[in-house]
């Protein structure tokens, strides 16, 4: 699907947002409409996520991101991980959106979206990690 082009599909209510009802063409395509029919999220992205990463996005995502993650959870894995697909605008706003989950996501694909969450952690880790850690400052 094109960025920008409106969807010749039923629509289904899956949800509201600040009172208005969120309709998507699919269940399985929230990630493809705006509430006018318009895709803004053209892709996608897999992330491992801890059970607490799980619980921040549930209560502060919005709805077509809860709803991909929540259709899209595997099982489990024995550290109570799961992998989810999730709806995303750009490579930016996908960094800019995950990097507060900390170590508690990892970013699997695709990979233009990794290598930007592992050039912001090296940025941040000039930042505050080395001169720190030299420096003998208490969490290294």
């Amino acid at each position: 699907m094109a960025l920008g082009r409106p969807v010749e599909q039923p629509v289904h209510i899956v949800g509201e947002q600040f009172g208005d009802p969120i309709r998507i063409a699919r269940p399985d395509a929230a990630h493809e409409l705006r509430d006018d029919g318009i895709t803004r999220h053209p892709a996608s992205a897999t992330v491992r996520m801890s059970p607490i990463a799980m619980k921040r996005l549930m209560d502060g995502m919005e709805p077509v991101v809860v709803h991909a993650a929540r259709t899209s959870a595997t099982r489990p894995d024995a550290d109570g991980r799961v992998e989810v697909v999730i709806p995303i605008e750009s490579v930016d706003s996908a960094i800019t959106t995950l990097l507060p989950f900390g170590g508690e996501a990892e970013v699997l694909g695709p990979p233009e979206v990794r290598a930007g969450m592992r050039a912001a952690v090296a940025a941040l880790t000039r930042v505050y990690g080395w001169r720190d850690r030299e420096a003998g400052v208490e969490g290294w």
